[in-house]
C-alpha cells in the first residue's frame, strides 16, 4: 500500500486485492512487495515481463499543472493512441504476463476515444487497471461504464480551495469552475462505489510545491469531506535542470502542518504524507534504477521508455521504440526486399516506373529510421531552441535548420543502397519481372547468356 510497507505485512488474496494493516487499500499495485514471485524469477535469471506498465492513451491534457513533469518535456505533438492499437497492446500484455496497467503517464487518458473500451477490455483479459486523472471528463455516464472495472483511481487535486486549485492547475485563480466540476465527479464516483459496493480504491493526491503550503490543511479537510478512501500528499519532482524551480530546502518548514494534516484522518478517510520522499529533498532513496525489469512507461504518443522523465529526445539512447508508429515499419522490414519488389511488379506490371518503385520502396524504412533519429537529436540543439523562442514557424525551422543537418546521414545511407538497388534490378530482370528489351539491363544480359549456355549444352548432349 505505501512505500514503507514491509513484505511481512502483506498477504495476497485470491481476489487480487492486498490486505494490509491499514485495510484493503490499493494505491499502487506495481509495488514489488506485492509481486515477490516475479522478483525471485528475475533474480534466478529468468526472462520476465514487466509487472506493471505506466502509460497514457493520449498526450492531450486540458490542465496546465505547475508541478506536472510533462510540462518540462520538449514540445511534442499532442498525439493519440488509436483504439485498435490500445486493445492489441492489452492482448500482448496479457499474453506475456503483465499484471497491471496504470493510466498515469504524460497525458489525460480520459480525453482519449480508447479510454472506456481500453478499461473494459483489460478486465476481460485479466489485467488490473488504475487511473490517475484530474476528473474533469469523468461525467456520470462514463463513471458508470468504467468504475466497476478499475482497481484504483487517484484524482489529482492540487489544493483544498477553489482559488488555489484553479491557480495551480489552470494558471488562473478566477476559473474556479474547474474545481467545482472535478469535485462533483469525485462525489459521483464515491456515491457509485457505495451504491454498488465496489472494491475500487478512490483517493485524491496533492503534489506539494513549497509556495502552496497554505493548501495543506484545506486539502486534508477536503479529502475527509469528500469521503474518499485516502488523501495523499507528496513532494514535487523536478528534473535534473531544475526547470520547475522547486526549492526542496523549504519543505522542512512544513513538517508541523503535514503532521497536523495526517492527524485529520478518520475511520473512513486516511490522510497520508509521503515523508520519505519529502525529507529526502528531491533525492531518490536508491543508487541504481531497476525500473525496466519490472515497470515500463509508455507515452501517450506510443514512445516506450524506462521512465517518463526519459521521454525527451536527449535521452533517446534509453528509448525502446514506439509501438504506435513503428509497428508497421517493423512488419514492413520483415519482408525480404526482393519478395516485396516481386509483389509490386506482379500487381502493377513491369513498366519502368513500377520497377523503380519496386526497388525504392523497400529502402524507405531504413531511411525513415535514420532521418527520424537524427531529427530527434537536432531538435534539442540550442540554435533550434533559439529559433523557436524567436517565434519562427515550424516550416522555417524544419527547412532552414533541420533538413540541411539530416541530409548528410541520409545521403550516406542512400549511397550505400545503390549497390543493393543494382542487384535488385538485375534480379528482377533476370527473372523476367523487370524492364524488358530494348531497355538495357544487367539482368537481361545475364538471362541471355544463360539461354545461350543452355542451348549450347543441349547441342553437345544431343
Amino acid at each position: 500500500m505505501m512505500d514503507n510497507t514491509e513484505g511481512k505485512n502483506i498477504n495476497k488474496k485470491k481476489d487480487n486485492y492486498v490486505s494490509t494493516k491499514e485495510g484493503s487499500l490499493i494505491l499502487d499495485f506495481h509495488k514489488l512487495s506485492y509481486h515477490y514471485d516475479r522478483v525471485k524469477a528475475w533474480e534466478s535469471g529468468e526472462r520476465i515481463a514487466p509487472v506493471c506498465v505506466d502509460m497514457a492513451l493520449t498526450r492531450a491534457c486540458g490542465a496546465m499543472c505547475s508541478f506536472c513533469y510533462a510540462m518540462v518535456q520538449e514540445p511534442q505533438e499532442r498525439a493519440n493512441i488509436k483504439t485498435k492499437d490500445a486493445l492489441n497492446l492489452l492482448d500482448d500484455f496479457a499474453e506475456i504476463g503483465v499484471r497491471g496497467v496504470s493510466l498515469i503517464s504524460d497525458g489525460e487518458s480520459t480525453l482519449s476515444k480508447a479510454y472506456v473500451p481500453f478499461i473494459q477490455h483489460a478486465a476481460k483479459v485479466g489485467i488490473d487497471v488504475g487511473n490517475a486523472t484530474n476528473g474533469w471528463e469523468w461525467e456520470p455516464d462514463k463513471i458508470d461504464q468504467i468504475l466497476p472495472f478499475l482497481t484504483w483511481v487517484r484524482f489529482t487535486v492540487a489544493a483544498g480551495t477553489p482559488k488555489g486549485y484553479a491557480k495551480i492547475m489552470f494558471k488562473s485563480e478566477e476559473h474556479t469552475e474547474v474545481f467545482d466540476r472535478a469535485m462533483s465527479h469525485i462525489k459521483c464516483a464515491v456515491d457509485l462505489k457505495k451504491k454498488l459496493n465496489l472494491k475500487v480504491t478512490l483517493g485524491i493526491q496533492m503534489v506539494l510545491m513549497p509556495e502552496f503550503k497554505d493548501e495543506i490543511i484545506p486539502f486534508a479537510k477536503l479529502a475527509v469531506d469528500l469521503g474518499v478512501d485516502y488523501g495523499v500528499i507528496k513532494h514535487c519532482s523536478d528534473d535534473e535542470f531544475g526547470t520547475l524551480g522547486v526549492d526542496y530546502s523549504k519543505y522542512e518548514s512544513m513538517y508541523q502542518r503535514l503532521d497536523q494534516a495526517e492527524k485529520m484522518s478518520n475511520d473512513k478517510t486516511k490522510v497520508i504524507v509521503k515523508w520519505e520522499k519529502i525529507k529526502n529533498k528531491g533525492k531518490p532513496p536508491y543508487n541504481r534504477f531497476y525500473g525496466p525489469q519490472f515497470l515500463l512507461q509508455i507515452s501517450g504518443s506510443g514512445l516506450v521508455a524506462p521512465s517518463g522523465m526519459f521521454f525527451n529526445a536527449r535521452y533517446s539512447k534509453f528509448h525502446m521504440g514506439n509501438f504506435a508508429d513503428e509497428r508497421f515499419i517493423d512488419i514492413f522490414m520483415a519482408f525480404p526486399a526482393i519478395i516485396m519488389a516481386l509483389a509490386i511488379v506482379s500487381i502493377f506490371g513491369n513498366e519502368l516506373y513500377y520497377v523503380i518503385l519496386a526497388i525504392t520502396l523497400p529502402n524507405i524504412p531504413d531511411c525513415a529510421r535514420i532521418v527520424r533519429s537524427n531529427a530527434l537529436q537536432i531538435r534539442t540543439i540550442p540554435y533550434v531552441d533559439a529559433a523557436r523562442a524567436l517565434g519562427f514557424s515550424h516550416v522555417r525551422i524544419i527547412f532552414r535548420h533541420m533538413v540541411p543537418n539530416v541530409m548528410a546521414p541520409y545521403l550516406i545511407i542512400m549511397t550505400s543502397a545503390i549497390g543493393g538497388a543494382i542487384l535488385a534490378e538485375a534480379s528482377l530482370s533476370y527473372l523476367g519481372m523487370g524492364v524488358q528489351e530494348p531497355v538495357p539491363a544487367w539482368g537481361l544480359m545475364l538471362q541471355g547468356g544463360a539461354e545461350e549456355y543452355v542451348e549450347s549444352a543441349l547441342i553437345v548432349f544431343s
